[in-house]
């Protein structure tokens, strides 16, 4: 037995194991140094038919005609320079700036998106006009650095840009898209000279993130992940999605420009776990994209943040005289919610990362969604869930616990066969599995049907963690915000009192350390990294391991009743026959010593005994 008890103690940490390293893959990693540098081999290649032209080198020049060499602005004239112009809709109030036609601030203004001060929340991180994001660099346009341009506010959804000079017009619109958190902008230029001149349009997403928002808080800080974790997102080619974070984002030696990828880009931009700024190519997907994170303030040593870039890059194009060229680009500037991501196209829905199992947690998303639709509240919404999804399990879970609770019924059994064969281990194993064999027990039986329930259970947590529709969502009490950890930390301190409980109903390990670390090891374990993760998880781990427990209590008492019952009926029908075998030695003694009218008895005692045994036996038929 303890060498099936060690296999299912390996099991169960082997379970465990692949589950911690499915949720830091998912929250921490991303592609590795060879898998960038194949990816960007391939962006390459893919790209190299589109592109015409080269990208500007490190210093802004180009090949295309260029800025030239920087030129000197006094940072306190161009600041008096600066006037903000409003783009406001019911989702956001926007501001845009005269210098380039990036955007200054980016406000959300819903309910949900308000801080406890009433304050919306603000998507636009940098201050500095050169990471404004949505602005524009116009390669071969040669736009002097303290230009500016005419701005006409055409309505307070609607504004155009114009800048004239170097023999191009500049037109740039921006107006709001009938989606939510959706600005189009359209350039357009025009070759105002006699010769041709090549140009190229690049738009670029910015944000900048603290080193302090991007680390989890606490004691416990390691176990939990921070939703201001950012990353650079590109999506290009067939299918390929990709995230890099600050460490892979960093450009690589002889790159400066950062990680380029290309060939049918749809969309490139940057996010964390609930918003995200997002640059989709309408009409003809871009030739490229690109993708850079870089340190900033403090030391070299110690940065204070970092900064992420995504640029949308188009292919250069020959203006002839008097010939103009149009890009038109859809920026979604606002939060990961699902109706809003499939109203603005572009397939923007795969900003959200589900991970390995998106499949199955997209309908867990859409099922919560609805669920939340006729419940009124997001916490009753996950409980009801958790519910459907126990149900759905139902056929697994039953057969595992019924196992686990075969287990422990066995337990006094397996005692006394360790106890009997504590010197010989080979001799042990044959009596269990002899034990295990006239029971009908498998002693794995709970564990295959947990290993096939763990996709489900991962595309369940990845739905809750990276779900919109929990941030600032309310439950009861002060529970105002089920993307928050639990303030009082009162649901991850519950998930480990259950768990502790559980491990009790769970067959006992007959080695004292495995006993120890699956009754209290394990539940201190998960529930150090329960404590700063958002409190909506936290609800469904309470949820799920109260109707586990209730089902686990159900099956062991009804499994106990059986036995019981088998039992009784097993010592009746004993105690039946041992009645019919002392009044057969009765009558038998009385028939051999008795004479006269004892032997008239002895006649009529069979027939009574009969009777009697007919008796018996129609009892136990009842029974």
């Amino acid at each position: 037995m303890d060498d099936d008890r060690r296999s299912m103690t390996t099991l169960m940490v082997v379970s465990f194991l692949f589950a911690g390293a499915y949720l830091g893959y998912t929250y921490y990693m991303g592609p590795s140094q060879e898998e960038l540098a194949a990816q960007e081999a391939q962006a390459a290649r893919a790209a190299q038919a589109a592109r015409a032209g080269t990208d500007a080198d490190a210093d802004g020049q180009s090949a295309e005609g260029g800025t030239g060499p920087a030129q000197h602005v006094d940072p306190a004239e161009r600041s008096a320079q600066e006037r903000t112009y409003d783009l406001v809709t019911d989702d956001f109030a926007a501001k845009v700036s005269n210098l380039n036609g990036g955007l200054t601030s980016m406000r959300l203004v819903r309910e949900r998106y308000l801080d406890e001060g009433g304050v919306p929340h603000q998507m636009v991180t940098t201050d500095n006009e050169q990471f404004y994001p949505l602005s524009a660099t116009l390669h071969g346009v040669s736009i002097p650095p303290d230009a500016v341009y005419e701005v006409e506010q055409v309505s307070p959804r609607e504004l155009n840009l114009t800048w004239e000079g170097n023999g191009f017009r500049v037109l740039r619109n921006l107006v709001a898209g009938d989606g939510p958190y959706q600005i189009i902008s359209t350039i357009s230029i025009e070759n105002l000279g006699q010769e041709e001149r090549p140009v190229r349009v690049e738009l670029g997403s910015y944000h900048y993130v603290s080193r302090d928002d991007e680390s989890a808080t606490g004691l416990l800080s390691f176990a939990s992940r921070s939703p201001n974790i950012s990353h650079g997102i590109c999506a290009w080619g067939e299918e390929e999605v990709t995230r890099l974070d600050r460490e892979k984002g960093m450009p690589p030696a002889g790159q400066p420009g950062g990680h380029g990828f290309g060939g049918n880009v749809l969309f490139a931009g940057t996010e964390n776990s609930y918003f995200a700024s997002v640059l989709a190519a309408s009409g003809e997907p871009a030739a490229r994209c690109r993708i850079r994170a870089t340190d900033r303030g403090g030391s070299l040593d110690e940065p204070h943040g970092s900064l992420f870039e995504a640029n949308l890059i188009y292919p250069r194009v020959t203006l002839g005289a008097g010939e103009t060229t149009t890009v038109a680009v859809l920026a979604y500037v606002g939060p990961k919610d699902n109706d809003a991501l499939v109203a603005a196209g572009h397939n923007l829905t795969e900003v959200v990362d589900l991970g390995w199992f998106s499949i199955v947690a997209r309908y867990f998303v859409a099922l919560l969604r609805y669920i939340n639709g006729l419940a009124g509240n997001w916490g009753l919404a996950i409980i009801l869930m958790t519910f459907m999804v126990r149900l759905l399990m139902l056929p697994l879970t039953w057969k595992s616990f019924q196992s686990m609770a075969q287990m422990r019924m066995l337990k006094p059994e397996i005692d006394k066969l360790s106890e009997m064969y504590k010197d010989d281990q080979q001799q042990k194993g044959a009596a269990m599995m002899e034990l295990y064999r006239q029971r009908g027990v498998s002693p794995f039986g709970g564990c295959l049907p947990s290993l096939l329930q763990m996709p489900v259970w991962f595309a369940f947590y990845a739905s809750l963690s990276t779900n919109v529709e929990l941030y600032h969502a309310s439950f009861v009490g002060w529970y105002t915000d089920l993307s928050a950890p639990d303030p009082y930390f009162i649901l991850p301190l519950g998930v480990g009192v259950l768990m502790h409980f559980q491990q009790r109903l769970s067959p006992a390990a007959t080695d004292a350390t495995q006993a120890k670390i699956m009754m209290w090891v394990m539940p201190i374990m998960i529930t150090s990294f329960l404590l700063f993760l958002p409190a909506g998880l936290c609800l469904y781990m309470v949820t799920n391991s109260v109707l586990g427990m209730s089902q686990q209590l159900y099956i062991q008492r009804r499994l106990t009743t059986k036995e019981e019952v088998a039992k009784a009926a097993s010592d009746e029908s004993a105690a039946e026959e041992a009645e019919v075998e002392a009044e057969a030695r009765a009558s038998a003694e009385a028939a051999a010593t008795d004479a006269g009218p004892s032997s008239v008895l002895s006649r009529t005692r069979p027939k009574d005994k009969k009777k009697k045994s007919a008796k018996r036996r129609t009892r136990r038929d009842r029974s």
